[in-house]
């Protein structure tokens, strides 16, 4: 978890807890084979020559016009550079054209939070639930959307049976490990915001040590019990 001291009264300080990995879904016909590998090539080569990745995507939109995949790889790199506006035109397009593309539905609920739109994202998220019941990514941005909108008790109830398991447990989209520990700390500040200090304090420990754990308790006790 943040340290309390610069989180606890800030909660859009944490923006960055939202999960903004691409899983491309196979495809049949022409572009199964070509599509995913194209995508993944411009995914790597984004992170150095970004001009030239969309150049050669604004290609594929055109060659593919569609096919949604290239407007969600565009809506996730316009995320990584913080142009919400122009992310959110690029998961509108690719769920126009596809409106069961789930990482399309998840991108739309980012933006939304990120917009400070909380009702609008959480039922995005929901939406995507309805199509992938699994998936473990859409329920950690859900439970954060929680978090943002004051509903701690709701984010406590999404993210506990997650965080039983651990992060390679089957799933539609699996956590990483990282992400796995991105989800705990979510829901340590979770437990933090509904005043269970004891149970935040138990995944401060396993993630932080007792040290920061114990610094991180005594301090949400004052500031959470200070705001009353």
């Amino acid at each position: 978890m943040m340290k309390l001291s610069n989180s606890i009264s800030t909660i859009p300080s944490i923006f960055a807890q939202l999960l903004i990995i691409v899983v491309l879904p196979g495809c049949s016909a022409l572009t199964a084979k070509k599509i995913p590998d194209q995508l993944d090539q411009l995914d790597t080569q984004f992170s150095s020559s970004p001009t030239k990745a969309r150049t050669q995507l604004d290609e594929l939109k055109t060659e593919f016009n569609d096919d949604a995949r290239p407007w969600v790889t565009s809506g996730y790199w316009s995320l990584k550079e913080d142009d919400i506006p122009r992310a959110n035109i690029a998961f509108r397009q690719a769920h126009r054209l596809d409106a069961k593309n789930v990482q399309a539905i998840m991108g739309l609920g980012i933006c939304a939070d990120k917009q400070q739109q909380h009702p609008q994202a959480q039922d995005f998220y929901q939406q995507g639930l309805v199509l992938d019941n699994d998936n473990t990514k859409l329920k950690n941005n859900l439970a954060l959307s929680y978090l943002f909108s004051q509903q701690p008790s709701s984010a406590i109830k999404l993210l506990e049976p997650i965080s039983k398991h651990a992060p390679t447990s089957a799933s539609t989209t699996p956590l990483s490990i990282t992400e796995h520990q991105r989800l705990l700390s979510n829901l340590s500040l979770a437990y933090t915001m509904n005043k269970q200090f004891d149970q935040a304090y138990e995944i401060d420990k396993e993630l932080h040590g007792e040290y920061t754990a114990h610094k991180n308790k005594l301090a949400a006790e004052v500031i959470i019990t200070g705001d009353q």
